[in-house]
């Protein structure tokens, strides 16, 4: 059996826009200095024995309450800790966002409305650096999704000075892929390679794939680095 580094588990966070039913704004990943991600989900559960048993109380889960709770450094200027340190004096819908938990393998997606509470922005011991932490709990039961498997294959061409051939395996299903360059989206290819222009010489770049269909999007392919010739 397969195991996974819990790393590889993403949580992408965005704002929460009071009366909307799907969120529609940018994702963040909630990764940068977290070192540790708790399963804080909590059930609620009913006992009773029956006359057509042998008496034994029999449990039945009546509701279930997903919640997980980052921990680590602090950084003001990672855009997910700032998105929900910002939410720390706010009270009601205000306090609430959208939250998207993939797991580790890639092939699961949750997600749904959330509040987050118990906000840690900045603090600790003098000669400590700052701690950050929350606990982010689903309003209801999170919407699961399969998602398609990621690409793989990755591998880089015609390296030039500012351009450079991108080409990966097939996702077979898959309506289109979206193409990272150094974390941000620079293309939406719907065949299995890109050319992307516009780089600078003797730079380094990082890139990764995606594939997406009926707008969701794989977990990430490998991840490759490029770079460019001198001019």
């Amino acid at each position: 059996m397969a195991r996974n580094k819990n790393a590889l588990r993403k949580h992408f966070i965005q704002a929460y826009v009071a009366g909307t039913e799907v969120p529609g704004g940018e994702w963040l990943e909630l990764a940068k200095y977290i070192s540790n991600i708790g399963d804080d989900t909590s059930e609620e559960v009913d006992t009773e024995a029956y006359y057509d048993g042998d008496g034994t109380p029999e449990q039945s889960v009546t509701s279930v309450a997903g919640a997980y709770t980052p921990e680590g450094y602090y950084d003001p200027k990672d855009p997910a800790q700032a998105l929900i340190a910002g939410l720390k004096y706010k009270t009601g819908d205000d306090r609430k966002i959208w939250h998207k938990v993939i797991s580790a393998d890639g092939l699961v997606e949750h997600l749904g409305k959330a509040t987050v509470t118990s906000i840690v922005a900045g603090a600790g011991e003098a000669n400590a650096f700052e701690a950050f932490s929350c606990n982010i709990k689903f309003d209801q039961i999170p919407e699961e999704t399969k998602l398609l498997a990621a690409p793989t294959g990755l591998e880089a061409s015609e390296i030039k000075a500012t351009s450079v051939e991108l080409e990966w395996d097939e996702v077979s299903t898959a309506d289109s892929y979206n193409v990272y360059q150094n974390g941000y989206k620079v293309k939406s290819p719907t065949i299995n390679e890109a050319e992307i222009t516009g780089l600078t010489a003797d730079t380094y770049y990082t890139f990764h794939v995606t594939a997406v269909k009926a707008g969701k999007e794989s977990a990430r392919s490998n991840a490759i680095t490029v770079t460019t010739s001198a001019d």
